[in-house]
């Protein structure tokens, strides 16, 4: 039991999971019990982790310790409404403000309703305005939604926050154009600059971290028009996993740049696994059919964005129609197409 708490305490989730497993003590102390609760729950063991949750409540129902882990380990496995009604119990009701607070921010945050974990770890931060747990969540929360700037000002620059301030710049790099042409790559050569710095100050062993920001320079060498580069990047990268879906979308422009239309296809067919009702994949899978004189692919991808792809744009509260201008690059690719197939 000892060892349990102290391999859990030492950041090895793993290995405590296992040694509790195989002690069988169904009479476990609660420090050892709380242990194995929380390794099960580090290494995404959700239902043992459930488990335990349960046998502690059951067996020590004066701690709150255990309705609010049991809701954070239901969070965790996408049973946020369970978690949420956990909270509402009387035994619930015995831990402290701030931690009932947090964890149903928590249930909220998993569950995809940002808006109001965002009010509630607000008000967590209210609740004690010296504890930097609350402030720590909400700046993760608006940089997991593109906000890594407002996170900042909550937060302060954190490793995490600096990074996703390096993948706003790209993305403000990609659409932000100036309007001279000698000036177009300002915003992207800045982000790549800021990537780069990060990456030099980010040590070897954090590898997640180091993977987040070459992918966000990948995207960046991509919109630089840095192709060659792109393609070594997302060859290294992809040995050691999938790519995500945005990253995978610049490998494929910049195979299909490269005059690799087979590999750009897959690229793209990949990416469009990942998120069907994206646009920007199907013209590059549309182009790239017609690279390799697929036409028959080629044909399906362009009449799919025809349909897709209104005559008219409406706005809400203006009852006037605006004419699409993306309608008629989709129509005049079908017709290049068709030219394209004879």
């Amino acid at each position: 039991m000892d060892l349990t708490t102290l391999l859990q305490q030492n950041g090895k989730a793993e290995e405590a999971a296992a040694v509790f497993a195989r002690a069988g003590k169904s009479d476990a102390p609660d420090y050892a019990l709380i242990a194995a609760t929380r390794a099960n729950r580090d290494i995404r063991q959700y239902e043992e982790a459930e488990k335990l949750a349960r046998e502690g409540a059951r067996r020590f129902p004066s701690d709150p310790f255990w309705p609010v882990v049991l809701s954070l380990i239901l969070s965790d496995a996408g049973r946020s409404q369970d978690a949420l009604a956990i909270l509402k119990t009387s035994a619930a009701g015995r831990a402290t403000p701030l931690e009932r607070t947090l964890a149903e921010a928590y249930a909220h945050r998993r569950a995809g309703d940002n808006f109001a974990a965002m009010r509630l770890y607000g008000e967590a931060a209210r609740l004690a305005p010296g504890n930097p747990e609350p402030r720590r969540e909400l700046a993760g929360l608006l940089t997991g939604m593109g906000a890594p700037y407002a996170a900042a000002e909550i937060a302060g620059i954190t490793p995490p926050i600096a990074a996703g301030q390096a993948g706003s710049m790209v993305r403000w790099g990609a659409d932000i154009r100036a309007p001279e042409p000698a000036s177009r790559f300002v915003g992207t050569d800045a982000a790549l600059v800021r990537l780069d710095t990060l990456l030099a100050a980010t040590p070897p062993e954090e590898k997640a971290a180091r993977r987040r920001l070459r992918l966000d320079r990948m995207v960046a060498l991509r919109d630089r028009v840095r192709m060659v580069e792109v393609v070594e990047e997302g060859a290294a990268l992809t040995a050691d996993g999938p790519l995500p879906a945005y990253a995978d979308e610049a490998y494929g422009d910049a195979l299909l740049y490269l005059r690799r239309p087979k590999e750009s296809r897959e690229a793209y067919a990949r990416v469009l696994q990942q998120t069907p009702d994206k646009l920007e994949p199907l013209y590059g899978h549309f182009y790239s059919s017609v690279e390799l004189e697929d036409f028959t692919a080629a044909y399906a991808d362009i009449d799919h964005l025809l349909k897709v792809e209104p005559v008219w744009r409406t706005y809400a509260h203006d009852p006037s129609r605006y004419a699409n201008s993306d309608r008629t690059y989709v129509e005049v690719a079908a017709a290049q197409s068709r030219l394209y197939g004879n």
